[in-house]
């Protein structure tokens, strides 16, 4: 399985790169907004995690929904620090995962968003 990480922390995307290795997933990183909507599209990945203020533009929450009009189905979680950002993404179909978060929590929620 393929997960692309849409993160311009570095230290959260080996975080995640190792949270999706431990469940035998191949990794593709990529750090803005073009690049994980090109990606995205191109790939077409199991599952897709990205922060929802990629730099931009679009920033990753916009990115996230461009990528839905072409692909409505796509595997895709937002991870956001901000409580009213993280609604307005759940308002408009997303998965959130809020920052900060465990481990333990952030693979529950990627592996829900597999179904």
């Amino acid at each position: 399985m393929l997960a692309l990480i849409a993160e311009r922390d570095p230290a959260i995307s080996r975080l995640l790169c190792r949270l999706c290795e431990m469940e035998n997933w191949q990794t593709v990183v990529v750090a803005g907004s073009p690049a994980f909507v090109r990606c995205a599209l191109r790939l077409r990945p199991e599952l897709i995690i990205a922060d929802a203020s990629l730099s931009g533009p679009p920033d990753g929450g916009s990115a996230a929904l461009l990528i839905r009009v072409d692909w409505p189905s796509a595997p895709i979680v937002l991870m956001t620090g901000c409580f009213a950002r993280a609604a307005l993404l759940r308002s408009q179909g997303l998965c959130v995962l809020e920052k900060p978060f465990h481990l333990t929590e952030a693979r529950t929620l990627l592996l829900e968003a597999l179904v």
